[in-house]
């Protein structure tokens, strides 16, 4: 339903929110965290239709690149997003160096942020 990015090196198959509430059905949970993943570089598209059907119940993590303005983190936030991801791992949107003017940033919103790298970043 949403393109991956080019280049993606995951591409599941898609999966609805009413997929997921079997998943909870099973496990006995009822709230979630919807993660934009990699397959769609900065699009948080499907992150954000997966957490307007969750309602309440859901928030969200998304990916944001360098040209993210405070506007548009402010309107994530405002549709539930609590968390913003960038993956270095992957070269998705953000590079080492706008990881600590990104956190400033969010950090208004108690925004959390991830960072998931290879051991290059990590000295």
């Amino acid at each position: 339903m949403f393109p991956a990015v080019p280049g993606a090196k995951l591409t599941p198959r898609d999966a609805s929110v009413s997929d997921y509430r079997s998943v909870q059905k099973r496990t006995g949970t009822v709230r979630a965290v919807v993660v934009t993943p990699s397959t769609y570089g900065s699009d948080n598209r499907a992150m954000l239709e997966g957490l307007a059907a969750l309602g309440s119940q859901g928030r969200g993590v998304s990916v944001v690149n360098t040209n993210v303005t405070d506007s548009d983190l402010q309107e994530l936030h405002s549709l539930g997003v609590r968390g913003v991801r960038v993956n270095l791992s992957l070269g998705v949107g953000t590079d080492a160096l706008q990881i600590r003017p990104l956190a400033e940033r969010i950090a208004q919103w108690g925004v959390a942020s991830a960072t998931p790298c290879t051991s290059r970043y990590a000295a």
